[in-house]
């Protein structure tokens, strides 16, 4: 195991995870784990990464996590056992629904990009949306209940899925560009929620078992959301009996 934490919280110059057969880097800290503007974090093929409660990974500079097919990226609930081993050490199996100890969604942050850059490809992220902040040791939650919040951000996720959300998977506000490619989302109210008035395209994507809405466009510009699974060969609601794309 590698402590992220290590004593800091923030990533001010360029730095990767590295791959290490059966390493898994753990970040049992509060808040928001910052990588600074001007600072690019790199996650090589084939990590996992746990997160505690609380905790998320606040991004003003560069995410680049690109795995493969063989070698996906995780990011998940350091009580999700189906990676990594007993993280937490509770001697439970603590995933799948008969569980009492089970992962849940809201178990960590997620990944805010604020002013950012990310290139996601074969990456899975699970059981986030809930992001607190430490200010002075008081926890404080600042409202982002989102698997992937984009503030003025560009984002490309290929080959990505997110599933397991407390609320909303993805969240594109605020100009934000995202380019959504043979993606999955899975298990949340909401799976792309967006506010940005910029237009958009994803295309071969799979929405699945979300509750209130599969995509919601806010804003005032096109969406080409064509050619995706929406969980119906009926299409999506309302017109079928899919998820539901609204705006």
């Amino acid at each position: 195991i590698v402590d992220i934490n290590n004593g800091t919280d923030t990533i001010s110059h360029n730095t990767r995870w590295q791959y290490l057969d059966g390493l898994t880097y753990v970040d049992d800290g509060n808040g928001r784990l910052f990588v600074a503007n001007g600072a690019t974090l790199t996650i090589d093929p084939g990590v996992n990464i746990k997160m505690y409660p609380t905790r998320g990974l606040y991004v003003e500079g560069e995410l680049v996590a690109e795995g493969t097919e063989e070698r996906p990226i995780v990011f998940t609930s350091y009580r999700d056992d189906s990676v990594g081993g007993d993280t937490n050490l509770d001697g439970d199996p603590s995933f799948g629904s008969g569980s009492p100890l089970a992962a849940a969604g809201g178990d960590w942050g997620g990944i805010y990009l604020d002013h950012a850059s990310s290139s996601l490809s074969y990456v899975t992220f699970r059981y986030g949306g809930t992001f607190l902040d430490d200010w002075g040791g008081l926890l404080y939650d600042f409202d982002v209940p989102h698997l992937i919040h984009a503030e003025a951000s560009a984002v490309s996720m290929r080959e990505v899925t997110l599933e397991h959300a407390s609320h909303t998977a993805v969240f594109v506000d605020r100009d934000s560009s995202l380019d959504f490619d043979r993606s999955r989302i899975h298990a949340a109210e909401r799976g792309i929620d967006i506010t940005a008035d910029v237009p958009l395209e994803m295309h071969n994507n799979s929405f699945t078992s979300t509750t209130i809405s599969a995509l919601h466009n806010r804003g005032t510009a096109d969406i080409d959301a064509r050619r995706n699974w929406w969980g119906d060969d009926s299409g999506p609601s309302p017109a079928g009996r899919g998820g539901t794309v609204l705006g």
